[in-house]
């Protein structure tokens, strides 16, 4: 039996604010059984992660069988904590992404080991399912541009801050600057302190996004698939005036690719 299909595959996410974990019947199944996402910081004990883990994969999939494993972070220790915990729930080693590893990607940019493996791949999921030249837009903790040339040429990209991290930071820094209420409807012309946070915030990064496509476009001349995804995509997509898809959750989608180039 092909090994593909004898193990489920357990995809890991771990970021600045989320620990996404993502579970597929088998590496051919684009179809995720369940994805679970829990918070980043604190940071747990090992016996906590091996519950969590172990509770989810008790909840999707039979308790026999094997399962495989691949993970990318941008949280070194969170990384280390994970490695730990999984030895105790499966004998196979976990693939950890990088510019190292078969990606599908080539790297044209002077120091790919800077690149974060998140960033790594949403582009090998974007440039494998659509197999054109294509920008990502990643809107997490950092609101990151990722560029993907012809023939899967990885460019490089931008980074800005995040639509919690700005709303962090006006809270931090500022003393009535405070909301909780962020709106995807905003309009620019705030009447009070939350609508005018959040044309600020919505707005304003949609504008940044949109202005910094466009001057990627100007420097390739390549013409660019848009593709929006993470947590706060829904509410930014209304304020990006090109023409762009939403894909949930494509990280996942990226692991897999990535899993299966490397099994």
């Amino acid at each position: 039996m092909d090994k593909s299909c004898a193990s489920s595959l357990l995809c890991i996410d771990i970021g600045n604010t989320t620990i996404g974990m993502c579970l597929y019947k088998n590496a051919v199944s684009k179809s995720p059984l369940s994805i679970i996402k829990i918070s980043s910081s604190p940071v747990k004990k090992y016996a906590d992660y091996q519950k969590i883990i172990s509770g989810f994969l008790t909840k999707n999939r039979s308790a026999s069988g094997s399962i495989d494993i691949v993970i990318s972070s941008v949280v070194p220790a969170l990384t280390n904590i994970i490695k730990r915990t999984l030895k105790s729930i499966s004998k196979n080693k976990p693939l950890i992404v990088s510019h190292r590893i078969s990606t599908g990607l080539t790297f044209g940019i002077p120091d790919p080991s800077s690149t974060g493996a998140d960033r790594i791949a949403n582009a090998a999921a974007a440039f494998t399912c659509f197999n054109t030249p294509c920008i990502v837009v990643d809107c997490g903790s950092a609101t990151t541009l990722t560029v993907v040339g012809s023939k899967g040429l990885y460019l490089g990209g931008a980074i800005l801050p995040g639509i919690d991290t700005m709303l962090r930071s006006l809270h931090k820094e500022t003393a009535k600057l405070r909301t909780k209420r962020l709106s995807a409807d905003t309009k620019a012309l705030g009447s009070d302190t939350d609508s005018a946070i959040s044309s600020g915030i919505i707005i304003g990064s949609s504008g940044a996004v949109s202005e910094i496509i466009s001057q990627i476009i100007k420097e390739t001349g390549l013409r660019l698939r848009i593709i929006l995804t993470g947590g706060h995509a829904e509410l930014i997509r209304n304020h990006i005036k090109m023409r762009h898809i939403i894909v949930k959750d494509l990280i996942f989608e990226g692991l897999r690719t990535i899993h299966n180039k490397n099994r």
